[in-house]
């Protein structure tokens, strides 16, 4: 990988990694908002608990996907990224402009699925 593709991806991580932290902040906000009108309904509660928790539950999943994102940057700085990190062959740059924090090629990560 040249220098114009690892900045290329660099740069797409990066964009990745703001627009995920920015709907993570918006999903706690929202979560932070609901219930707030008064509502006592006791249906109506419970339905704004389960919205609040699967917002929140949102946030664990984009926290992932930063934590995914950031690794890949460090592989960036230390020269691994495209490399699979299970069988040391080229993840490929059209699953990396798809996935771009993507740690595996296509047939190790089919693997790994396989495996759940």
């Amino acid at each position: 990988m040249d220098i114009k593709d690892v900045e290329r991806f660099r740069q797409l991580l990066l964009k990745r990694r703001e627009e995920i932290l920015g709907a993570s902040k918006h999903n706690l906000e929202a979560a932070q908002e609901f219930g707030r009108d008064g509502v006592t309904d006791l249906a109506d509660e419970g339905s704004i608990a389960y919205n609040r928790m699967v917002l929140v539950s949102l946030s664990e999943t984009e926290k992932k996907q930063i934590v995914e994102i950031d690794d890949a940057l460090f592989r960036l700085k230390n020269g691994t990224y495209g490399t699979c990190q299970s069988c040391g062959e080229p993840v490929g740059e059209k699953r990396l402009g798809v996935k771009p924090e993507a740690p595996l090629c296509i047939k190790c990560q089919n693997g790994a699925e396989g495996k759940r």
